[in-house]
């Protein structure tokens, strides 16, 4: 019976809480939303990063070229205007005009080759190098263009660049490096 009742109480206490507690919105005035992790967050370079709060963090901060529908499973373009597959193991992108990096630099089919070869490299260490070891080179086509060659037939190719491979700023990264 005691545990029936302190089980009661406990419920009407929940209840209570439930009632007098207020949902957490973003700040009308400046736009802002604080977040709380447990954790601190190690490093803002995607590649580097091993802890979810910094994964997670990567995923709002960085685009990659497509993303995926999860309601119907589709790959579509985001950084990229569209896509399309050459053969096995080549896909040529069309990159979208008018998308800026955080410090107002424009993207530029460089960055997106620049990034793709940099961080697919065995020496530069990506943490998860699952998603980026099937990658044997990135080529600008022209301005507006990016081919991506597999080192073999890879399936989960679009599946890898949906979120697991962001797109750094190629002047900003070679000024300041992974810490900036």
């Amino acid at each position: 019976m005691k545990n029936k009742v302190r089980k009661y109480k406990a419920a009407l206490g929940l209840l209570a809480l439930i009632m007098v507690s207020q949902p957490a919105f973003a700040g009308k005035a400046d736009d802002t939303l604080n977040v709380a992790f447990t954790n601190e967050i190690e490093t803002l370079d995607y590649y580097a990063a091993t802890s979810r709060e910094a994964l997670s963090v990567g995923r709002i901060l960085y685009d990659g070229l497509v993303s995926k529908d999860f309601k119907t499973g589709k790959f579509v373009p985001e950084l990229a205007e569209s896509y399309k597959f050459n053969s096995d193991t080549q896909i040529d992108f069309k990159i979208r005009k008018g998308i800026k990096f955080h410090n107002g630099d424009a993207l530029t089919a460089d960055d997106i080759v620049f990034t793709l070869n940099l961080v697919s490299r065995p020496d530069f260490g990506a943490k998860y190098a699952i998603a980026v070891n099937w990658i044997d080179k990135a080529e600008k086509l022209d301005d507006d263009t990016v081919r991506l060659t597999m080192k073999a037939p890879y399936p989960l190719a679009l599946e890898m660049l949906a979120g697991n491979v962001p797109i750094y700023s190629k002047a900003y990264y070679e000024k300041v490096g992974a810490a900036g």
